[in-house]
């Protein structure tokens, strides 16, 4: 079935249940936490274009993830493939140029806060850190003897890290930070071992 237009205005419902809930939510289900902020994922087996081009303007962390089931012809156990649509948000002017633009993009304090913490100690090692074009769409390059060995992209509550695939010899996709933990746990030592 195609979603539309309803069914963002069905989840912007449950956002706003949610928002004025979180508190109570979080005691029931400890695993959640309401600092992260709340992502919205609308899952459909299509979406129709008035959908795709309205969510470009929202400013909530929405994502849009196509599915289909296949079925195994000789087990007929039925399996999922999805796909993740990727949505550029609008921006009308170039409005980053410094890293501190980019950096105050993000409207989450703790983010915010714990990046520019991932910032300091990346200076600490020596590298080189500068708008990636000029800071066309927030990205941040992060250099060794120039070479780039870590992408950022700045979002409203989260960071977008890139980091180099040596086995495989190509990028990885961004993945979402919320804070410094996560940066010391999945990324630190992927970036840092590419200094020699």
């Amino acid at each position: 079935m195609t979603a539309g237009l309803d069914a963002i205005s069905q989840v912007v419902r449950y956002y706003e249940w949610l928002l004025s809930y979180i508190e109570n939510v979080a005691r029931a289900y400890p695993i959640i936490k309401p600092k992260n902020g709340i992502r919205i994922i609308v899952i459909a087996s299509d979406f129709d274009s008035n959908i795709i081009r309205l969510t470009k303007y929202i400013e909530l962390d929405i994502s849009l993830v196509k599915y289909i089931g296949l079925e195994n012809e000789d087990t007929k156990e039925i399996g999922i493939v999805y796909e993740v649509i990727v949505i550029e948000p609008i921006q009308q002017t170039e409005l980053f140029k410094s890293i501190d633009d980019i950096i105050d993009y993000i409207l989450q304090d703790t983010v915010r806060t714990d990046f520019e913490k991932i910032i300091s100690d990346l200076k600490k090692e020596g590298v080189k850190i500068k708008p990636y074009r000029g800071g066309k769409k927030n990205w941040i390059e992060v250099s060794y003897s120039n070479k780039a060995i870590c992408y950022f992209r700045t979002r409203r509550k989260f960071v977008l890290c890139k980091t180099w695939n040596e086995e495989e010899e190509e990028w990885s996709k961004p993945i979402r930070i919320y804070n410094y933990k996560q940066w010391e746990e999945d990324f630190k030592n992927k970036t840092l071992s590419q200094i020699i």
